[in-house]
């Protein structure tokens, strides 16, 4: 699989980004759970822009989950 088809990051500055090493995810998902943070790309996938997230973390992946849930069955 091409490394950079795949992932979603825009922050091609980030050494971990697929775009800039050959190890693919695991960089970037290493680093992430070193500091309690989840990957851009699951924010991505949710439809969230990255200038739409604070602090990467596991609760605001949390609130965006339900925050997108709550859209999509049109309660928000």
């Amino acid at each position: 699989m091409d490394n950079k088809k795949f992932c979603t990051c825009d922050n091609t500055e980030c050494v971990n980004n697929p775009c800039n090493q050959s190890e693919g995810c695991n960089a970037c998902v290493a680093t992430n759970l070193e500091c309690n943070a989840i990957p851009r790309c699951f924010f991505h996938k949710l439809g969230f822009k990255s200038d739409e997230i604070n602090t990467w973390t596991f609760e605001e992946f949390s609130m965006k989950v339900t925050e997108k849930s709550l859209k999509d069955k049109g309660l928000a």
